[in-house]
C-alpha cells in the first residue's frame, strides 16, 4: 500500500534493501571461514582502551535496555 508520504510499497522496500543469497553450501562455507578470519584480524588489531571501550559502551546499551 503507497501512502502520501512514501512511493514505494513496503514490499518494495524490502526488495530493495533485503538481498537474496545465492551461495552454494561450499560457497558459503568459504565465505565463512573468510569473514571468521577478517574478524579475528580485526580483533588483533584493537588496542586494549578500545576493547574497554566498547565493553563500557556495551554495559551502557543494556542497562538503557532495562530501564
Amino acid at each position: 500500500m503507497k501512502s502520501a508520504k512514501n512511493k514505494f510499497t513496503l514490499a518494495e522496500l524490502a526488495d530493495s534493501v533485503v538481498s537474496e543469497n545465492r551461495l552454494t553450501p561450499e560457497e558459503r562455507k568459504l565465505a565463512d571461514i573468510e569473514l571468521a578470519e577478517a574478524r579475528r584480524k580485526n580483533k588483533e588489531r584493537t588496542t586494549e582502551d578500545q576493547q574497554l571501550h566498547a565493553k563500557v559502551l556495551q554495559l551502557r546499551f543494556l542497562k538503557e535496555d532495562s530501564v
